[in-house]
């Protein structure tokens, strides 16, 4: 991925999960980076991430307005 830029953010992991594997399903990359506290996980996000060229494809896919 030479350029990342970020697509989603909550503090659910099932949420990116989700996400991820429909990203895959359409041959888009993306990786997660998880910012959540190991012992406390309701502290921190976790970050979808996805190549720039990809962004509008990958929010259409989830159905958002650019």
């Amino acid at each position: 991925m030479k350029n990342p830029v970020k697509l989603f953010t909550t503090n659910q992991s099932f949420e990116v999960d989700v996400l991820k594997a429909k990203l895959e399903e359409h041959n888009i990359e993306s990786y997660i980076l998880n910012k959540q506290d190991s012992a406390y996980v309701i502290i921190g996000e976790i970050e979808l991430y996805v190549d720039a060229p990809d962004l509008e494809k990958a929010k259409d896919l989830m159905g958002v307005q650019s």
